[in-house]
């Protein structure tokens, strides 16, 4: 499955979005939180739960990611920590494997 994904090494915090984890990922356990985050928008946004170990790819190279689960229309994945050293080409915008 490919989804929309973002990349930035200055958000401390993998995202996903919830319609993502409820389309494709119902059978993962999510862990309870209560975080918030403000959105771009200026919006106070709660988390949903927390995903562990999540397999991601991109062309060759497999990684598996925690994810917090907020409800988020921009996008379907965030990944903020730093992967560079799992992907030289690392794109900031584009597609991965799920």
């Amino acid at each position: 499955m490919e989804v929309d994904a973002l990349y930035n090494p200055t958000v401390s915090a993998n995202i996903i979005s919830s319609s993502l984890v409820l389309t494709f990922l119902v059978d993962k356990p999510l862990e309870p939180t209560d975080r918030t985050f403000w959105s771009s928008s200026g919006d106070l946004v709660e988390e949903h739960g927390f995903l562990q170990s999540v397999s991601i790819g991109h062309r060759d190279v497999e990684d598996t990611r925690d994810f917090h689960v907020f409800e988020v229309q921009d996008f379907d994945i965030l990944i903020g920590h730093p992967i560079e050293n799992f992907l030289l080409d690392a794109p900031i915008l584009g597609k991965l494997d799920v």
